[in-house]
């Protein structure tokens, strides 16, 4: 029959309070690195808190990332701060001792343990009986204690593990949403949804702005558009933008033939700008309409352009006067011969009487 050995680890009481594991753990990562240091000295009890490199894998952090079933990166950091803060010492090039775990470990036989179980029972004395079993009780206690506090560090770990990984998929989710086409575009309703009151939105843009047409679709894409939009400004200036918006002549189309939209005014770029009052009316008082200036260019090119008056005589046939030759004679003074040209130009109008 085997005698079969036991064997314990014992965690110091100020485990945590001591200066190389408050300053392993403030490490990025940290609460990784020192459960993968107390799973390093579980893994060494049996050989008196030494490890041993096989050589099953290229390096002794891999072969202990097959072992522990931890990341081999973190691993890695996790030795080379043991190594500086002399946690581990370097026997050979196979084996390695860690300081606390040989100076902590504990173990007894079977048979030892059947001994003081035998003791235990041919005491008479019930004091120290009870007291016995009270001490044993005691150790399992402790012990238990032990396995549960490394537990809850584990549970810990674990996580902030998940906490992290659920934060890059959200942030991922985010990006999926922004690069995606519009054509292939699947809202993810969970991310956006939740957040944002679009139908507020959408009521107050047709509350305010009364001179733009109205949202026959409120879809996904302009969804997305207020969702980008609201990352950078808050829904008050979004309203701001909204006001601002139906009170410019410019963007409601009075001043030219432009005439701004929803999806206008919510893209990035335009709305930062309607924001900062580049449209205001007050900064485009003195700004000419299209209407204005294409009278003002008319105009301009009648006075340089004396067969427009010719054409505008043609276009009076009951102020034409009798024909003479091949001319027509007007009571504005204009003669125009037969090809339509203005050959003469009289400053004194006639008369019937003429």
């Amino acid at each position: 029959m085997s005698n079969k050995k036991y064997y314990w680890l014992k965690l110091k009481e100020d485990f945590f309070k001591q200066k190389e594991i408050k300053k392993l753990r403030k490490i990025a990562g940290g609460d990784t690195y020192t459960i993968i240091y107390l799973k390093m000295q579980l893994l060494s009890m049996n050989t008196n808190g030494r490890l041993y490199f096989d050589g099953l894998e290229d390096s002794f952090a891999e072969e202990l990332s097959l072992e522990l079933d931890e990341d081999t990166e973190n691993i890695k950091i996790t030795l080379s701060f043991l190594e500086k803060s002399n946690l581990i010492k370097k026997i050979e090039d196979d084996e390695f001792e860690l300081i606390e775990a040989k100076e902590n470990l504990g173990k007894e036989t079977e048979s030892t343990r059947r001994s003081r179980a035998s003791r235990s029972k041919k005491n008479n004395n019930l004091l120290h009986c009870n007291t016995d079993a009270t001490l044993t009780q005691q150790d399992a206690t402790l012990t238990q204690q032990d396995a549960t506090l490394t537990q809850q560090d584990a549970t810990k770990c674990n996580a902030e593990k998940e906490k992290e990984l659920e934060k890059e998929k959200e942030l991922e989710k985010e990006k999926d949403i922004n690069n995606k086409p519009s054509s292939n575009l699947q809202l993810e309703s969970e991310v956006i949804n939740k957040r944002i009151d679009y139908i507020f939105i959408k009521n107050e843009f047709e509350k305010i702005c009364i001179d733009l047409p109205k949202l026959k679709l409120f879809d996904d894409r302009r969804k997305r558009a207020i969702y980008n939009l609201l990352k950078i400004i808050s829904l008050d200036e979004l309203i701001e933008i909204f006001n601002k918006t139906q009170a410019s002549d410019f963007l409601k189309g009075i001043k030219t033939d432009f005439k701004s939209s929803f999806d206008w005014i919510t893209k990035k770029a335009n709305a930062i700008k309607i924001l900062e009052g580049n449209y205001d009316n007050d900064k485009n008082n003195n700004a000419e309409s299209l209407a204005d200036r294409k009278k003002r260019e008319e105009e301009a090119r009648n006075k340089l352009n004396p067969n427009r008056f010719v054409q505008e005589v043609k276009e009076t046939q009951a102020d034409w006067g009798v024909k003479v030759g091949d001319e027509y004679h007007h009571k504005s003074g204009c003669i125009i011969d037969k090809d339509g040209e203005m050959t003469d130009r009289r400053w004194r109008p006639w008369t019937l009487e003429d």
